[in-house]
């Protein structure tokens, strides 16, 4: 972040010279009245930069993004999600479970080098604000065994526990929590 605020401050000081000379040429002059207009600005500069960023800067973004992820409700996340799917190929087919969120197994078939290839695998959405526990993940691989899926993927509006991260690791499953939709969708 400070290598940012110096390369603006570096573009500032150049505009505020380019404003200098600007004013010079258009007024017949420089004035110390205008020379004292620049110097302010160029004092200001790191004030302004810091009003500017927490408005305007990367962090500002990636809060109002945060909030459409912790607004977003489970149908439009799950049309967000199928459309992501779809648009790479796979057919989706809701299944029923007992367990909450939208559930789905996804297939996609085709031929790679020459050989035909099928994928399966299965894909839970929750929108909630509670943490995504181990037991939740054991239903989510009991539910892809059964459903003969060799990977899954498991996207929650929430977190996911030290110990979810850590076996899903081993079970071939992506987590997607609210930071990776934040960043991987266009919301």
């Amino acid at each position: 972040m400070k290598m940012n605020n110096k390369r603006f401050e570096i573009y500032f000081f150049l505009f505020a010279i380019v404003l200098l000379l600007l004013i010079g040429i258009r007024f017949g002059g420089l004035t110390p009245f205008n020379i004292g207009i620049c110097l302010v600005l160029l004092v200001l500069a790191p004030i302004l930069t810091k009003i500017l960023g927490k408005k305007y800067g990367t962090e500002a973004v990636a809060e109002s993004k945060m909030q459409k992820v912790e607004a977003i409700s489970e149908e439009a996340l799950t049309a967000k999600i199928t459309a992501l799917y779809t648009g790479r190929g796979f057919a989706l087919e809701p299944y029923e479970s007992e367990f909450p969120g939208s559930h789905f197994v996804c297939t996609r078939e085709g031929t790679r080098n020459g050989e035909s290839f099928t994928e399966r695998g299965a894909v839970l959405i929750i929108t909630t604000d509670n943490v995504i526990d181990i037991s939740d993940f054991n239903n989510f691989l009991t539910e892809m065994k059964q459903r003969a899926c060799t990977q899954g993927m498991m996207i929650t509006t929430s977190r996911f526990s030290p110990e979810v991260i850590d076996a899903a690791k081993e079970a071939l499953v992506t987590l997607w929590n609210r930071e990776d939709l934040r960043d991987n969708l266009n919301l």
